[in-house]
């Protein structure tokens, strides 16, 4: 084996600075370790033989820098709206003795189980037992009656309490609302305003003159007047049109009785130019709505009757009208 030739090769001029910056990265990293290690512990101060096996903290985690979030629990359900004890407009005072008294009544006949307990045999178990569960419930009584009157005192006090706390709270927002609204223009407000002289200034010189005020109120009240007649004349108009269309109301069962005669059994008005129909269908299908159309908005039919008959009724609607306009009211 030929002898190994050893090659010497020219130092490397960023060995130095390398080597530099890996020693600082070391320190750097082992600094960061320590420092960490300070913030956040990874040991309980509880020693480890004082924390049961079945505790989470028995085996030991490290924290993270990041505080976590508490949650709170979710609570089912919602609470009902509590009742209005003491109304306003009620005068009685529910904390008066003569209300507490005739609520929270106290028993006619108080029960004296002690001597009853002593007087029974030790043998009649069932009478003693009768004797204790009357002493119970007396007890319960006369505890509900201490927590009603204890509690409608309390409530009392409390809605109080409440009360002048709010009429102190909207005294002071109305005193404050005062304050603001009646106090003086703020300097920069003043400073920041457009320059108005103050001989021209609104709050200085009051309304603003108005020479024509008496001639516009006088117009103002002739369009008053002139609307109100215009009123008035309407409801003339209307009353006098009620009255020409009353001749034809049916007011009793006389009429009634006509007027279903001439409508469904007068065989002459069923009767057209060929037969003596026996209803209304004899005179033909009702108008369609097209047709209806058509002569509302005055167009002439296709037949040359129809335009005869559309443009007859068309000239007795103005005449009508004409006649009405002379006459002052409906015809």
């Amino acid at each position: 084996m030929p002898p190994r030739v050893h090659i010497s090769l020219p130092p490397c001029p960023y060995a130095k600075s390398a080597q530099r910056f890996v020693s600082n990265a070391s320190s750097n990293l082992a600094k960061a370790n320590k420092a960490s290690e300070r913030t956040v512990p990874t040991t309980t101060l509880t020693p480890k033989g004082q924390i049961p096996p079945e505790s989470p903290k028995f085996i030991e985690v490290p924290r993270s820098l990041q505080p976590e979030q508490i949650w709170r629990p979710w609570v089912k359900g919602v609470l009902p709206v509590p009742r209005q004890i003491f109304s306003r407009t009620s005068e009685t005072d529910k904390t008066s003795s003569k209300y507490l008294n005739q609520t929270a009544a106290e028993p006619r006949r108080k029960p004296s189980t002690t001597h009853l307990k002593a007087a029974i045999a030790p043998e009649d178990s069932e009478r003693r037992k009768t004797v204790e569960y009357a002493a119970y419930k007396h007890q319960q009584s006369a505890l509900r009656r201490r927590n009603l009157r204890e509690s409608l005192v309390e409530l009392h006090q409390r809605k109080q309490r409440d009360d002048h706390a709010a009429a102190a709270r909207s005294a002071a927002k109305h005193a404050q609302s005062l304050r603001l609204a009646y106090a003086p223009e703020r300097e920069d407000e003043r400073l920041t305003n457009p320059t108005i002289h103050s001989s021209i200034h609104p709050a200085a010189r009051g309304a603003l003159p108005d020479p024509n005020r008496e001639a516009r109120i006088a117009q103002k009240r002739a369009n008053v007047a002139d609307m109100q007649a215009q009123r008035e004349e309407d409801r003339r108009s209307m009353l006098h049109t009620l009255y020409v269309n009353a001749r034809d109301f049916i007011i009793d069962p006389q009429a009634l009785d006509k007027e279903i005669d001439r409508v469904f059994d007068d065989p002459d008005s069923f009767t057209n130019d060929t037969v003596r129909g026996m209803n209304v269908w004899a005179l033909g299908l009702p108008q369609t709505v097209e047709q209806m159309l058509s002569a509302a908005s005055r167009k002439p039919g296709g037949k040359a009757i129809d335009r005869d008959t559309d443009f007859g009724l068309l000239e007795k609607k103005r005449i009508d009208r004409i006649a009405e306009e002379l006459t002052g009211g409906k015809i």
